[in-house]
């Protein structure tokens, strides 16, 4: 992932250093001309070899050019956020699309066949040959969806930003009102789309079709999934805290093994530092684990009660 997040940073950096030397008019000015506002899209440089620098007129010689600005954030710049946004959602949703069939197959097995390393490796490797040989598109083209989302509050952000410098309180307040609504979607399309690869995973139907299933399975069960939604978030930080604070605990006590004279703040923030990340995605992988085995039982659940639905996922 960090190296993925630097080779875009470069690419994207070069990408918009590229900037056309028609954007602005290079033509020789005098020095008055030249800043007094004509080159706002660039910056002034003094060319002394330039043909009329050595002629006098009214304005001064004209040793002065417009030059193109250091960078310029067209559509290019937009296209390469996309990009990056839908690598990142794309990553994430063959994640959980791994862990999810992990965790479906190991529901169907029996219980000796739980207990049996051989069999959990088994189905590692089965979920994730399913992931990359069957569901890759479904996966990329819901991530399509968020990115496009993110990209657009970026732009609204962007537009904000640039609004903000002519004091324009009314579309100001349009576009905070905007990007409200947006991440409002952003939040919701995220949260369906990550039932949703979970639904993939476990059934093998396309996105769109998972996502209907998703929805539904939220709106048939809201107590049952609002209740663990509650639960998940203070679950997770005692889990980050539990596991940050006994990082910093054993490291402090090897700290006083190795180097009983040594300063301990700083190493007890690297432990920390270090247990955090740890803990959180560890704590992910609780998310996605539970919500799956959540989803299967509820599916089973359906099944027993109306023998006419699907049966239960098989992987």
């Amino acid at each position: 992932a960090l190296l993925w997040l630097l080779f875009w940073a470069f690419s994207t950096c070069a990408l918009i250093a590229q900037v056309p030397g028609s954007i602005v008019d290079s033509t020789p000015r005098a020095k008055a001309d030249a800043f007094d506002g004509r080159c706002d899209d660039g910056f002034v440089w003094h060319d002394s070899g330039a043909s009329a620098c050595n002629l006098e007129d009214n304005a001064g010689p004209r040793c002065w050019r417009c030059a193109p600005p250091r960078y310029s954030l067209d559509v290019r710049f937009v296209v390469a956020l996309f990009v990056f946004y839908w690598t990142n959602e794309t990553i994430i949703a063959t994640g959980i699309c791994v862990l999810a069939g992990t965790c479906g197959i190991w529901w169907q097995n029996s219980s000796q066949q739980r207990r049996d390393p051989a069999q959990s490796r088994s189905a590692l490797i089965c979920a994730v040959r399913n992931t990359f040989l069957c569901h890759l598109g479904s996966l990329a083209f819901g991530a399509a969806f968020v990115a496009f989302v993110r990209v657009v509050r970026s732009v609204l952000a962007w537009l904000q930003a640039e609004t903000a410098k002519s004091k324009n309180r009314v579309v100001i307040a349009i576009l905070m009102c905007l990007q409200c609504c947006l991440w409002l979607f952003e939040t919701a399309l995220k949260y369906v789309s990550s039932k949703a690869y979970v639904q993939v995973a476990l059934k093998g139907t396309p996105f769109c079709t998972s996502a209907k299933a998703a929805f539904f399975l939220i709106a048939s069960h809201p107590i049952t999934l609002a209740t663990m939604g509650v639960l998940r978030r203070p679950l997770r930080w005692i889990g980050v805290a539990f596991i940050a604070s006994l990082s910093a605990l054993f490291g402090f006590l090897l700290l006083r093994w190795m180097e009983p004279t040594a300063a301990p703040l700083l190493p007890l923030l690297v432990f920390s530092v270090l247990g955090y990340i740890i803990g959180s995605a560890f704590m992910n992988l609780f998310h996605i684990v539970s919500d799956t085995i959540l989803q299967c039982l509820l599916l089973q659940g359906k099944w027993i009660r109306e023998p006419s639905a699907p049966p239960p996922p098989t992987p």
